[in-house]
């Protein structure tokens, strides 16, 4: 059974291109200790490595306590789930999200 954090870790993981001892390696982490999540060996993590394993997954440490905290899979509105990304994400998601409301409105108006 996956957890949430196992989740995370993979799919940042796989948003990032990195496989688990590289991001270990990068983050100055030891080398097994975001593969041993992945693979469901570690299931939760000390208090001293939240701020390493966000800067490996490059997420804020609230996103990593949450999914250790297993609230990671709660539903949350969309401010809240961008206020977790890094401030350059969340920048570029609001301009895509406008752009994409924009088309939307000017396909109803059609002023297309």
């Amino acid at each position: 059974m996956d957890t949430p954090l196992q989740k995370l870790v993979v799919k940042r993981l796989n948003e990032l291109g990195l496989g688990a001892v590289e991001a270990a390696t990068k983050a100055k982490m030891e080398r097994t200790y975001i593969r041993d999540i992945v693979e469901g060996k570690k299931t939760s993590i000390r208090t001293n490595k939240i701020d390493d394993l966000a800067a490996a997954l490059h997420v804020e440490p609230s996103l990593i306590v949450r999914a250790v905290s297993g609230s990671g899979d709660r539903d949350s509105s969309v401010d809240e789930a961008l206020s977790l990304l890094p401030r350059d994400e969340q920048d570029e998601l609001r301009a895509d999200f406008q752009g994409v409301i924009a088309r939307r409105l000017e396909r109803h108006t059609g002023k297309e």
